[in-house]
């Protein structure tokens, strides 16, 4: 038998050795593809830690262990540049609780702090500076703050409120919400809505 030859020997054996590892990258790519197909058959990818932490335990009842809360009643009382805000605070446990001291946070400028009083808010005397408070089962108070207003219009900003209260000498901190932004808060030189 003869063997006929075209091209130089180099060339030829480039084009072979070409061919080759094309077909080991084509063989590779299809078993990678079938891999990851029947792998990802198997169970739906989880997102869940592999060592799940114990469950927040959520209080759906009042009970001995009842963090103070909002009750959803807000007030707001305008005294030229100072503006006052309240909320009521309700203790729905079946123990005494002291009210230490309202963090309140103000995440954009326009306003400043000035006190924060148990009493509702334009209460004339009588209004405790907000700390030490001993709120009994089922009682109410207004947590109120006084703000000095930077700003023309108050409207677009908002006042988170956190509680720091104490029940049988051990210190916690409960949310309160607060204000998302005081665009219902009556305030001259702002329009509010009308209800």
């Amino acid at each position: 038998m003869d063997t006929i030859e075209t091209g130089s020997p180099v060339a030829s054996g480039l084009r072979s050795l070409r061919t080759r590892v094309g077909l080991l990258v084509a063989v590779a790519l299809v078993v990678g593809g079938l891999g990851g197909f029947y792998l990802g058959r198997g169970s739906p990818v989880s997102t869940a830690p592999r060592h799940p932490s114990q469950p927040t335990a959520q209080i759906l009842v009042p009970g001995g262990g009842q963090p103070p809360t909002a009750t959803g009643n807000r007030c707001s009382a305008q005294l030229g540049d100072t503006l006052q805000l309240g909320l009521e605070i309700v203790n729905s446990s079946t123990t005494d609780v002291s009210l230490k001291r309202a963090d309140v946070t103000l995440p954009l400028a326009g306003l400043l702090l000035k006190e924060t009083v148990w009493g509702t808010c334009g209460q004339v005397g009588g209004a405790l500076a907000a700390n030490s408070y001993v709120l009994a089962p089922g009682a109410k108070v207004w947590l109120s703050m006084t703000f000095d207003v930077l700003t023309k219009c108050p409207a677009p900003l908002p006042v988170q409120v956190n509680l720091v209260y104490a029940r049988g000498g051990t210190d916690a901190v409960a949310f309160l919400g607060g204000f998302s932004d005081l665009g219902d808060v009556p305030y001259t030189g702002c329009v509010t809505p009308t209800q």
